[in-house]
């Protein structure tokens, strides 16, 4: 019997929360001769992991959760099982010192492309180098996130590295891509945002692209967010006031996933304004809900997107306005290849490739 440690303890968040969701319940539920160990910051993670009464083969272990801090990583050691075979890190937090099978799944380097200090650049890169050297198996949820992460590494490193990485992207939840549910007919005008509230979500510039709207005829924007910087989220309610749009801006925190489904069911289009994504599931879920995407061209929202969304440069407000007007005026529908596009993107294939991994360490 293979014991597995599973890192579950960001499974309350936005993009890594849902990657955990979706990917540990279907690894369980593939591997029933492996016993499971998930890492849990406190009971409220293990309900949303919305594991199925018939798995008895897994157990919480409650864990602290500090980002990048060396209690974080003392703490880890300390509440590790005494027995186990290999350990999947969802995010960055891996044991340093254990000799077991590490898996490691690698979201984005974002903190290397956009850090906001030489300290957070030196400390992420040295973890990442780290974690790199000491994985199996490294498990990339797009091609762009790949390209980051081996450019970033020293050459030698880097090249060693390759051969441990594998593809695995995010994937689209049955619950917003049932077959039998068809896009309602948009009455309300509105745009939505979905996601954090961080700086390189460049929130700020779907708010100037909407105060560029005749004051006559200027749409609703839903800016939907779960996690946030605290400053940026502040900055950017004074931006909304400072540009003249703080009536035609709703902002709407920790909605769920049913209204999340209503959002894309309903809206114009969403808009992802972001300067640097290491994949864009609300680029995905929104275009599986039939719902029109604008987004900036950074290179993982054009990888997963492809033809099927409208574009502008990033940072180009200006190309956003133009692609609401155009929406707005026209209410395009969507191809129809965008179905066979999308099925692309499946949870339980990702979940097959790890799971086979993690059963042969």
């Amino acid at each position: 019997m293979s014991r597995i440690v599973i890192d579950c303890r960001k499974a309350n968040d936005a993009g890594i929360g849902r990657y955990i969701r979706e990917l540990v319940p279907l690894v369980i539920q593939a591997l029933p001769s492996s016993y499971f160990y998930l890492l849990v910051c406190d009971k409220s993670v293990i309900s949303c992991l919305n594991l199925s009464p018939s798995f008895s083969n897994w157990e919480c272990i409650i864990v602290p959760f500090a980002p990048f801090s060396l209690s974080s990583f003392l703490l880890l050691h300390r509440h590790l099982p005494r027995a186990y075979d290999s350990f999947w890190a969802v995010s960055l937090a891996f044991p340093l010192f254990a000799k077991q099978a590490l898996f490691i799944t690698i979201h984005d380097v974002y903190q290397l492309d956009m850090p906001a200090s030489r300290l957070q650049w030196l400390i992420f890169f040295v973890l990442l180098t780290l974690a790199s050297l000491k994985a199996r198996r490294i498990y990339c949820i797009s091609s762009f996130t790949s390209s980051r992460l081996l450019s970033n590494l020293p050459g030698i490193i880097s090249r060693h590295v390759s051969k441990k990485i594998l593809i695995t992207p995010n994937g689209v939840s049955d619950f917003f891509r049932a077959p039998n549910r068809t896009r309602q007919t948009v009455n309300s005008r509105f745009f939505a945002t979905v996601g954090s509230i961080r700086t390189h979500k460049s929130l700020q510039l779907a708010i100037k692209a909407l105060s560029l709207y005749p004051l006559d005829s200027r749409p609703l924007l839903k800016i939907i967010y779960s996690h946030y910087d605290p400053v940026c989220l502040g900055r950017l309610r004074q931006y909304v006031i400072d540009v003249g749009v703080h009536e035609n801006v709703e902002f709407c925190p920790a909605i769920s996933d049913l209204m999340l489904r209503a959002v894309y069911e309903t809206c114009l289009a969403v808009i992802i304004p972001s300067s640097y994504e290491g994949f864009g599931l609300p680029m995905l879920e929104a275009l599986s809900a039939g719902c029109p995407v604008i987004s900036s061209d950074a290179p993982a929202l054009v990888e997963v997107g492809q033809e099927f969304a409208s574009y502008f440069a990033v940072g180009d407000a200006v190309g956003c306005y133009r692609h609401m007007r155009r929406i707005d005026r026209y209410r395009p529908e969507l191809h129809s290849s965008v179905t066979a596009h999308i099925s692309q993107f499946d949870w339980r294939s990702s979940a097959f490739v790890i799971g086979q991994d993690l059963s042969s360490a």
